[in-house]
């Protein structure tokens, strides 16, 4: 009985002091925080038994000489709140993936031809056989663990320390303190598992750093150039990896070199923030013309001056050369750590998160855009600007209304918008389109009701690089000689193309054994498509031979595979090149077919088109099959918007105004 009475006393008395440094420690702390910041108080408070770690920090940094360090651990952990890991009990199996990448760049095979084809192809296997494991994968594997609740002291010091090891450099002392907080502080991008990064980056590239310091390079723009030369070189694109469920760590990216823009850009800011230069992660959520966007590094220079950086591939012009494609841009946002924007702190939608900040002005010519929406529900308070992504409109900025108006600032020029609102069936019009022109003038969409026949020849615009192969030249000729010593021309190409397969005639001409493609160079080469067509109509077979200087290029077959969006990719400018058919003996030629590359986009024989125009929701105007390259539909309107769909194939379908017989693509 004692015995037990002891026992009792004695786990009271723990209870008690378990109690007693836990609440006193928060009691404690509690009266000690008087002296911070609000928002460190409030983070602080939310952090649970973690604030023993957060409590590391602070003693670390709390000398005078540390108290620079300490203000921007203010920083961090002001704007902790709502940022988080998303783990997964499937990392590891990822993990392997990148280790195993990493040894096959390592490999003999590998590194005898770095860009070969064959090289991506192979780490395509390798993820697809990692991928194939997430059939049955839901988000009930991820595990989202909340930085304030999971962050650790000795992450942070070394992270911060290494911070400022960077911003001690020549190339980054001219960055204030609110600078150097955004873009080189941040611990994290997105996501990603924390782990250390920035140490290893940092040490990894001593060398680097010490040359760079001795030849007194002050421009962080120069030095971005340099490393991303040196260390982003290596990086291999592919949009197959873009199915990662979460976001990659820098180790990850550091081993595999491999993604999409977005883990470029990722990797691309994880090594310039380590080496001390100012960048920053830049996004257009959606062109203003096509589906997607693209992201790139902000590299931010001398008197703010930012420049666009595709790590390891374009320093300075990616958006201009986005534009050169033919894409337009309605909106760029950088990621930034602070909470900048407040004013958007109601909105429901993911994709405007608090951390987003417009840079569109630094990037493109922007405009105005002010008015007044139609009736819309009681309650509404905001209002959405989109595009037209091919499919669905896609918001790309928005305003909240203010006696009974809404105001877009700093919007692409160039670009055809719906303003919309969220109700109960997702977005619907607030507003007719309106179009920002290239002069910065807002028009709207002239509707009229009357009756107009359109001819279409196309159902998404022609990109700037197709405009080019329209006009390639070249010669079709035919000999009885292997060398081609002796040739006769069967067709040249001397005027402008269309995308879509051209016959031409030969009856009049001589048997022939051999027949080639001869161009000089480049985009001339890019044929999709050529066939020998006999007396009898039949298309016929031949073996496929090139120019010796030509060996090795596998994409000379996609010319003769049948399949018109496969194509001759010829790198080589101003040289003569020739490929084509050994037909095994002479033959009596009929004709011959060919293609320039082509986006099949076109209006194509054999395929079915449905027509819509927009009042308010997408109506139909009919399906039609075609069996030329061009439509003629009806419209009770004209002045509208419209739409061609292809039934049976493609994705890339556009929006489009009528005017003067022509389509004009939005």
């Amino acid at each position: 009985m004692k015995t037990a009475n002891l026992i009792l006393i004695i786990l009271m008395v723990l209870c008690l002091l378990s109690f007693a440094i836990r609440y006193g420690r928060d009691v404690f702390l509690l009266g000690n925080m008087a002296a911070y910041p609000k928002e460190v108080r409030q983070a602080l408070r939310m952090s649970g038994d973690n604030i023993i770690e957060l409590e590391m920090v602070i003693a670390n940094y709390s000398s005078f000489a540390d108290s620079l360090k300490l203000k921007a651990f203010w920083f961090l952990l002001e704007n902790m709140p709502g940022k988080y890991s998303i783990a997964s009990s499937e990392a590891d199996r990822f993990d392997k993936f990148f280790l195993e990448v990493q040894r096959f760049r390592k490999s003999e095979e590998f590194l005898k031809d770095k860009n070969h084809p064959k090289n991506l192809a192979y780490i395509h296997r390798m993820w697809s056989n990692v991928y194939a494991g997430l059939r049955g994968y839901s988000k009930d594997h991820f595990i989202v663990e909340p930085d304030l609740l999971h962050i650790k002291a000795s992450f942070l010091i070394e992270s911060i320390d290494y911070a400022f090891k960077a911003w001690e450099l020549p190339w980054c002392r001219h960055l204030n303190f609110q600078e150097f907080c955004e873009y080189i502080l941040p611990y994290r991008l997105r996501d990603e598992r924390l782990e250390s990064w920035r140490k290893e980056i940092f040490e990894r590239h001593r060398s680097l750093i010490d040359s760079l310091v001795s030849l007194h390079i002050i421009d962080p723009i120069s030095v971005a150039q340099v490393v991303h030369k040196k260390i982003g070189s290596d990086w291999m694109y592919s949009d197959w990896i873009g199915g990662y469920p979460i976001a990659l760590t820098a180790d990850n990216l550091w081993q595999a070199k491999i993604g999409n823009c977005t883990q470029q850009t990722y990797f691309g800011v994880f090594v310039l923030r380590a080496l001390g230069v100012p960048s920053c992660h830049e996004q257009i959520i959606n062109y203003g013309n096509r589906s997607l966007g693209h992201d790139f590094v902000g590299v931010i220079g001398r008197n703010d001056e930012v420049i666009d950086l595709d790590f390891g591939d374009t320093l300075g012009g990616v958006i201009d050369y986005k534009i050169w494609e033919g894409y337009r841009v309605p909106k760029v946002y950088r990621d930034v750590f602070s909470n900048s924007e407040a004013s958007l702190s109601q909105l429901e939608e993911p994709f405007f998160n608090l951390r987003k900040k417009d840079v569109t002005a630094k990037y493109v010519p922007v405009g105005r855009l002010e008015l007044r929406p139609r009736s819309i529900p009681r309650g509404v308070k905001h209002i959405y600007l989109c595009v037209f992504d091919n499919s669905d409109w896609k918001p790309v900025d928005v305003s909240e209304i203010v006696d009974g108006s809404a105001v877009f600032l700093d919007v692409g020029a160039g670009v055809l918008y719906m303003p919309m609102y969220y109700g109960q069936q997702g977005l619907l019009p607030a507003y007719d389109p309106v179009i920002l022109d290239s002069e910065k003038m807002v028009n709207t969409i002239d509707v009229k009701a009357e009756e107009i026949n359109m001819v279409l020849k196309r159902k998404f615009f022609k990109r700037t690089i197709f405009n080019q192969i329209s006009g390639m030249r070249g010669s079709f000729q035919g000999s009885n000689r292997v060398d081609f010593s002796e040739v006769v021309d069967l067709y040249t190409i001397d005027d402008s193309l269309e995308l879509y397969p051209k016959y031409v005639d030969l009856d009049d001409m001589p048997s022939f054994r051999y027949i080639r493609y001869s161009f000089s160079g480049g985009l001339n080469g890019y044929l999709a498509n050529f066939e020998a067509i006999g007396e009898f109509g039949e298309k016929l077979d031949g073996e496929i031979i090139l120019d010796a200087r030509l060996a090795g290029n596998e994409t000379i077959k996609n010319v003769f595979d049948a399949d018109v969006l496969s194509y001759a990719a010829i790198d080589i400018d101003r040289e003569n090149f020739w490929y084509g058919l050994d037909l095994r003996s002479q033959v009596k030629l009929k004709g011959i077919s060919f293609c320039p590359r082509t986006d099949k986009n076109d209006i194509w024989p054999g395929l079915r088109y449905e027509l819509f125009y927009w009042n308010d929701k997408w109506n139909s105007l009919g399906i039609k099959l075609a069996d030329t390259n061009e439509l003629t539909f009806s419209s009770p309107m004209s002045g509208g918007l419209f739409l061609l769909r292809c039934l049976d194939e493609g994705q890339e379908e556009r929006i489009f105004t009528y005017q003067n017989d022509s389509q004009i693509w939005w």
